[in-house]
């Protein structure tokens, strides 16, 4: 239990959404707990909590600002199978916990899920009427019903829908990737479909309704619905292999239950949009970092561990951003003269090769290549450090106080150069990059995985996207410190 200032609760803290949630929260320096139902797993942060059999003794945490429920039995087979069982903790106990969160004056956070709707209308609005066509959207449904009588009376409460948050280890889709890439066939349902949200995304609506402790209903889904089959055959084009390997079946065929298959699953999420930023992505782009993990894996799986790249090794992820499958690669100059020639001709100046196997791993290497056009928002790391060595060229390092003040200019180069080739830097240290050279080569060096949240970029700053301006306003910094 945490001794002083604010604290999350996040109640449901074994569930995926629930548990990135507990550690970006964590990476952000919030004070934070997310209970479990592991008994290996309780510690000081991770308070056991059944809610079938602790709740009578259960006392919320001190401190406690506010609190999100991930807790609930959420697969649809489970709930058909066991109406009874399912709705008792999804409802009765559920509604049990939230009055006792009530009555301690404490926002809380319900989740819950497009299933409340039928599926026949694309990107549904809120307030659309319920039509649920699974038992688990049944129950969903006297949740939410029992919540807005509550929130209309003034109890401090939100919802969040949510179609289905991706993450990049998805498993399903990770035994897809593999059978591909083996060669061997596979089932996927041509009659269910799924707007995915990168978890990452989810972690962020989260976080800032939380913060904000906002009551309301908000809502978040991809921009568009697939189907599993054309997921399937999306990865067989991206990996190369043939599309015959995926077998359309249909959803009912393996025993799905009712209400499996809506048309639709997308939800309104302009108010997330709009107030917060949260944007989703569509779904090829959601889907770039479950393909990398999966190549990633069955590298390290099946290839040999140490490979000198070629171009034809490396894989374009983003505008700049290359990957190679390889667990061991091996990079020589002709890697970084290709990296030159991307970077000289982007229009984001800039080129890396990440030698790490996804955005998702745990540590990220990267050699990059910056032309000296690059705007290098000042910015900071909330939660990571990170490393820096230049292999070529020279480079100003800019480090900022919390209000924009130059607190220190120091100029690097190679090791050969005399000057300092090599920095550590530390979590929040707001810093920007000038660089003085027609290109810099240098590696990098942070802890993953890839969190744009524990990124911030300086309010007094020019935007990341704002190349002129944000040149002039590091060239007019440099010059006030006598560097230019």
């Amino acid at each position: 239990m945490w001794d002083s200032g604010d604290m999350y609760l996040l109640i449901g803290g074994d569930s995926e959404i629930g548990s990135a949630t507990y550690r970006h929260l964590r990476r952000s320096g919030h004070a934070v707990q997310a209970t479990t139902r592991r008994r290996n797993a309780v510690s000081p942060d991770r308070p056991f909590f059944d809610i079938l059999h602790s709740l009578d003794e259960w006392q919320l945490p001190r401190d406690s600002d506010a609190v999100c429920v991930f807790l609930a039995v959420a697969r649809l087979r489970d709930c058909a199978a066991d109406p009874v069982g399912s709705a008792n903790v999804n409802i009765t106990q559920t509604l049990r916990l939230l009055d006792r969160l009530i009555a301690e004056g404490v926002y809380t956070l319900f989740l819950s899920s497009n299933q409340v709707f039928d599926g026949d209308t694309p990107n549904v609005p809120a307030d659309h009427p319920f039509r649920p066509l699974s038992e688990y959207g049944r129950q969903k449904i006297q949740a939410e019903a029992a919540i807005l009588e509550r929130m209309a009376k003034g109890a401090p409460l939100g919802i969040l829908r949510i179609s289905k948050a991706l993450s990049p280890d998805y498993q399903l889709f990770q035994d897809w990737i593999e059978a591909l890439l083996s060669g061997e066939p596979f089932q996927a349902f041509d009659d269910m479909t799924f707007a995915p949200v990168p978890i990452g995304l989810a972690v962020r609506a989260v976080t800032a309704l939380l913060e904000d402790k906002k009551p309301g209903v908000f809502q978040l889904s991809g921009p568009r619905d697939v189907t599993y089959a054309e997921v399937g055959r999306h990865f067989a084009k991206e990996l190369g292999v043939s599309p015959d390997l995926i077998q359309p079946v249909s959803a009912y065929s393996a025993g799905m239950p009712e209400g499996s298959t809506p048309q639709n699953t997308t939800l309104d999420s302009t108010l997330l949009r709009e107030r917060y930023g949260v944007t989703v992505p569509d779904v090829w782009e959601t889907l770039v970092p479950v393909l990398e993990t999966g190549k990633s894996r069955f590298a390290h799986r099946h290839l040999p561990g140490a490979k000198l790249i070629k171009m034809g090794d490396l894989s374009k992820v983003a505008e700049g951003v290359y990957y190679s499958r390889y667990p061991l690669p091996l990079v020589n100059a002709e890697v970084i003269e290709f990296l030159k020639q991307v970077a000289s001709t982007s229009p984001l100046r800039r080129a890396r090769f990440c030698a790490h196997p996804s955005p998702d791993a745990e540590q990220h290497d990267m050699l990059i290549v910056s032309h000296r056009d690059t705007y290098v928002t000042p910015h900071r790391h909330l939660s990571n450090s990170e490393t820096f060595v230049v292999l070529e060229g020279i480079v100003d390092i800019i480090l900022f106080d919390e209000s924009g003040g130059v607190e220190k200019t120091v100029k690097m180069g190679t090791p050969d150069s005399g000057l300092p080739f090599f920095y550590r830097m530390p979590p929040r240290q707001f810093h920007s990059l000038a660089i003085k050279s027609d290109l810099l080569v240098f590696l990098e060096n942070t802890r993953g995985p890839f969190d744009l949240d524990d990124r911030e970029h300086a309010s007094w700053a020019p935007d990341y996207n704002d190349q002129e301006n944000g040149k002039a306003f590091i060239d007019t910094i440099l010059r006030d410190a006598g560097k230019f």
